[in-house]
């Protein structure tokens, strides 16, 4: 392709060195953006952001260091909106399709973002757990995962209980779904 000995050709780009004309030393303020991408790195395989939709109830599991708790129970609205933002939505959009006003999506929304489980951006949005079944954890964050569901719930033979803080439907063995408060099993 070039003119010119191959050995030349493999050694054109082989090092570049720079030299600011104002002198700064670019290594000085991106130290700390160094050591938090380190952090995040090692980090990265106990977190986690998915989950569990049971119908009534949409369990979002959040592990990821700073998460502010590592489960929060979507109902109703909620779990709409939070579905309806799989993929980018617009705010307007999903206040007509739900029959809310934007504002009242919006506050919805907002409370969302402020829990680190959305993304805003105007009258976009976007959902950030993926549902598990399309995500498997890894071993590290299956294994967090079990540290912290262990610490919000109760053990019982055969694994965690935790109770959610909404009514599901609950089928009572003879055909009848009554509401209920749910207790879920949901390690071993």
């Amino acid at each position: 392709m070039y003119p010119i000995a191959e050995d030349s050709v493999r050694n054109l780009a082989y090092s570049f060195s720079y030299a600011y004309s104002d002198c700064r030393a670019p290594e000085t303020y991106t130290r700390t953006l160094g050591r938090r991408i380190a952090s995040w790195q090692c980090s990265g395989s106990a977190s986690a952001l998915f989950f569990v939709d049971l119908g009534g109830a949409l369990l979002v599991i959040d592990l990821r260091p700073r998460a502010p708790q590592p489960l929060t129970v979507l109902a109703g609205l909620d779990r709409t909106i939070y579905l309806a933002a799989d993929s980018v939505a617009d705010v307007t959009a999903l206040a007509g399709s739900q029959r809310g006003s934007p504002k009242d999506i919006g506050r919805r929304l907002d409370r969302l973002v402020h829990r680190g489980l959305m993304l805003r951006d105007g009258d976009r949005c976007l959902a950030l757990a993926i549902a598990a079944g399309e995500y498997q954890p890894g071993p590290e964050a299956r294994a967090s995962f079990r540290r912290a569901i262990r610490r919000i719930g109760k053990r019982v033979r055969g694994g965690t209980c935790i109770r959610l803080s909404c009514r599901l439907p609950v089928e009572d063995g003879g055909g009848r779904v009554r509401k209920r408060a749910s207790v879920e099993r949901i390690d071993s």
